[in-house]
């Protein structure tokens, strides 16, 4: 008996190619080419309290852009989609009254994993992605503080140099100092407030010896 071979049938796997816009932008562009001729520059209203920097808050940057965008019949929608494997994204999406529309999604990793550091990443992704989807110009210190890639703890020479500016100061309350830093000893800080640790005692001593 004469032997076939067998043929086996590979089924062809479809990729899922995530859409990130409408087939047609003419419309959407012509708009939004309006919104940014006119449109404001953020205001830069918040501090960094670690930083002394100013930089625009999610508040100034929809201030800014709404009344243009909402003039030429534009609209952002931002939300949150988990995704299959347990993370989520912020999704941001750049709508026009003719159905045109564009989209851009960004991983939620905030590098605290608890409320106050998840509610301040996504307020910092919702600021960026809205900032980057209209045009709108702005600041970006904030970002330090949302974005930090896990600050390590201060070594010897940083502990020392702290201590130091806290002997100059003859009052000094280190209960509150503490308190004001979080944390229950000096070696408990984290890189990411040295500077501004370093700097605040330095003024304290400076406006000290001002007055005496």
């Amino acid at each position: 008996m004469e032997n076939k071979e067998e043929i086996k049938i590979v089924p062809k796997i479809e990729q899922k190619v995530e859409k990130t816009e409408s087939s047609e932008l003419n419309e959407l562009f012509t708009a939004l080419a309006k919104v940014q001729l006119e449109m404001q520059i953020a205001s830069e209203d918040s501090t960094n309290p670690f930083f002394k920097s100013r930089y625009a808050d999610l508040k100034s940057v929809v201030s800014a852009s709404r009344p243009y965008l909402a003039a030429q019949g534009l609209c952002v929608i931002q939300r949150t989609m988990p995704d299959e494997n347990g993370g989520a994204y912020l999704y941001t999406r750049l709508g026009h009254t003719s159905g045109q529309w564009m989209e851009s999604k960004m991983p939620i990793k905030p590098a605290k994993n608890d409320i106050q550091g998840i509610g301040s990443y996504i307020t910092y992704l919702r600021r960026y992605m809205y900032s980057s989807m209209v045009g709108v110009v702005t600041g970006d210190d904030d970002g330090e503080a949302a974005m930090h890639r896990a600050p390590k703890q201060l070594d010897e020479k940083q502990v020392s140099e702290i201590e130091k500016l806290i002997s100059q100061i003859d009052d000094f309350d280190r209960e509150k100092f503490y308190k004001w830093c979080q944390v229950k000893e000096l070696k408990d800080l984290k890189t990411d407030k040295y500077e501004g640790i370093v700097k605040s005692l330095k003024a304290k001593i400076r406006s000290k010896k001002d007055g005496s």
